[in-house]
Formats: structure tokens, sequence, C-alpha cells
């Protein structure tokens, strides 16, 4: 290599590192519209099939099916979350306000295990959080104006955003296919059909992703608020509200859904706390082994370990939300190194015949 194509690539190398700086940089101060873009591509492809099958009906469009199935989502979702809520909430206020009791129960019972041993009873005392330090912070929260004030204005600022992610993956809806064919053809001629076939798989596999985690987390709430009532838990709405939410965040969300369903067992009696912990157990069993392989057999199937490093990096980067999108990301990605590994196995050149199907296959879809 000359001297010249040394330096030439010597400089393709800088501007490209400070190029992804800026990508990085940039990506940081929008974090905000990444997580809407991110929501709104999930939803679009989780209605995507439902408004396939509806555009088959004559005389339907694709805009008309894209808001028919929005509206029935939203009205579904809305009298679900009337019904949930109407329960759960009640049940939420309830578990808050007892907090600072099960606080001072805890204390006292630490004190009288340790009673025999002074030193000892005051290291744990004094480690765990007093009632004045629990109860302060919200009680401060809620004599000073101006944080309510911005509490509210957070709350409308979030209802804004998420009616925009909603009109957003309405329009992904009804016109991802022509944003796809639009940015495929910024590609290779001989990539057509190979981006046509790893965009296809990715939105195939975050539909599923995203169903199936919101029947799971249907079901499993269904089936803990079902166990918390039988064996006589309080808060078994506020209880199975959690256990569904946390069955969004794949691998960990569950584990940690399960602590407070065993603390409420522990507190309100050593036997229903050993039954709140089997029924933990048989929840937890009954998802790993039957109903998870059965709801996610379409969906993505990605190593324990790589989903854990996946909801760790996208929390320290987006902190809840990028925890809870870590897993689609993720995803998608594995669909393109899938694709990668093909043609590594495979490595035969693509025919002229193979770039005409690509060429057709774009623009048949126009």
């Amino acid at each position: 290599m000359s001297e010249h194509g040394a330096w030439r690539v010597v400089a393709r190398g800088i501007l490209l590192v400070f190029g992804l700086i800026l990508l990085a940089l940039l990506a940081r101060e929008l974090q905000t519209v990444i997580v809407q873009l991110l929501v709104a591509i999930l939803l679009a492809a989780a209605m995507t099939p439902a408004v396939d099958q509806l555009t088959r009906v004559p005389r339907i469009g694709r805009g008309i099916a894209a808001a028919a199935v929005s509206f029935g989502g939203g009205l579904l979702l809305a009298l679900v979350s009337i019904a949930v809520f109407s329960t759960a909430v009640p049940d939420l206020g309830r578990l808050t306000t007892n907090v600072p009791a099960y606080v001072r129960r805890v204390q006292s019972a630490v004190e009288e295990l340790a009673a025999a041993n002074p030193e000892l009873a005051a290291r744990i005392i004094a480690a765990l959080p007093s009632v004045s330090d629990i109860t302060g912070p919200a009680m401060g929260f809620i004599t000073q104006t101006p944080r309510l004030l911005s509490a509210a204005t957070s709350v409308v600022g979030t209802f804004v955003r998420g009616l925009f992610t909603l009109v957003l993956a309405l329009y992904l809806t009804i016109d991802g296919e022509r944003i796809r064919r639009y940015l495929i053809l910024f590609l290779p001629d001989d990539r057509h059909a190979q981006a046509l076939r790893v965009t296809e798989r990715i939105g195939m596999r975050l539909g599923a992703w995203a169903r199936g985690e919101a029947l799971l987390g249907v079901i499993i709430g269904g089936m803990t608020w079902l166990g918390a009532t039988a064996i006589g838990l309080p808060y078994a709405a506020a209880l199975a509200l959690i256990a569904g939410i946390g069955e969004l965040i794949p691998t960990l969300g569950p584990i940690i859904a399960a602590i407070p369903l065993i603390a409420v067992g522990l507190l309100a009696s050593p036997v229903q706390g050993l039954l709140a912990l089997v029924l933990a157990v048989m929840v937890q069993q009954l998802e790993n082994n039957l109903i998870v392989p059965r709801v996610m057999s379409h969906a993505v199937e990605l190593h324990p370990v790589a989903v854990m490093l996946a909801i760790l990096a996208g929390g320290e980067l987006l902190g809840i939300a990028g925890a809870l999108l870590a897993v689609p990301v993720v995803a998608a990605l594995s669909v393109i190194v899938e694709e990668f590994q093909r043609e590594r196995l495979a490595p035969t050149p693509q025919s002229d015949s193979e770039r005409a199907v690509g060429a057709r296959q774009l623009a048949g879809r126009n």
C-alpha cells in the first residue's frame, strides 16, 4: 500500500471514530425519542398480522384496517386496565399505607431475635431504615406544592408522549412496508433480496415477542391473583399487577416480582409465608416449563446470559425503558447475526437470478 493510500485509510478511520462518538452523543440527547420509536416499532410489528388479515377483506384498505385494529386494541386495553386498576389501585394504596407498620414489625422481630446479643442487635437495627426515613420523603413530597405541580406536569407529558407513540405506531403500520422498501433501495442491488428476507424476519420476531410478552403478563398476573386469593393473602390484586408487570422483563422480572408476594405472606403469618413461597415456585415452574414454551414458541429465543447482559446494558443506558426494550433490540440484532452466520457457512456468491428476484420483490411491493 502506498503512503497516500495509508494516510487515506487513517483519515477514514479517524472520521469513523468521530462519527461514532457524535452518533453516541446524539443518541444520548435523544433518548426519549429513541424509546418512543422503539415502542412504536414494537406496536406496529404486533399489529401487522391482524392488519394484513383484515386487508384481505374486499374494499378495506390498509389505513382503515390499521385504524380498526388500533381502535379495537386500544378499547380492549382500556377496558382491561379499568377492570385491573379498579381492583389493584386500592390494594396498592393500602399496601403503601401499611409499609411503615410492616417496617416496625420487622424491627420488633429483629430486636426480639437478637435480644441475647445486644451488640449484634445494635448493628442490625442501625442497618435497617427507620419509619421516618421511609415516610419522610413521601410526606415532604405531599406537603410541597411545587413538586406536586411538577408531578402533574410529568403525568401530562407522559400522556402526550404515549399518544404520540400510538400515532407513530399507526403510521408505521400503514406505511411500514413502503418505508422498508425505500431504505433497502440504498443498499447494493445484490443485497436487496437478503435485506428483504432479514427485515421480514425481524418484523415477525418482534411482533411475536410483543404479543407473547403481553399474553404472558396477563397469564402470570391472573395465576398470581387466583393463587394469592386462594391462600388468603392480602393485596392479591396489587401482587398480581406487580407479577404481570414483572413478566415484561425476561429472566429477572419474575424473580423480582416474587419478592413482594413472599414478603406479604411472611408478614401475614408463617403459614401464609410458606404457602406464598410454594405459590411463587409453582408459578415459576409452570411459566418456565409449560407457559413460556407454548406462548413464545414462535418468538425470539435468546440465551439467558444474553438476556441478562442486554437488560443490564439497556438499564444503564436508558433506565427502566432501556431494560424493557433491550431484549427486542437484541432479538433484532440476533436475526442479523444469524444471517451473517448463514452466509458465512454457505459463502456462495449471489447469482444474477437471485439479484433479479430481489429486484422483482421490491418492484412487486410498490
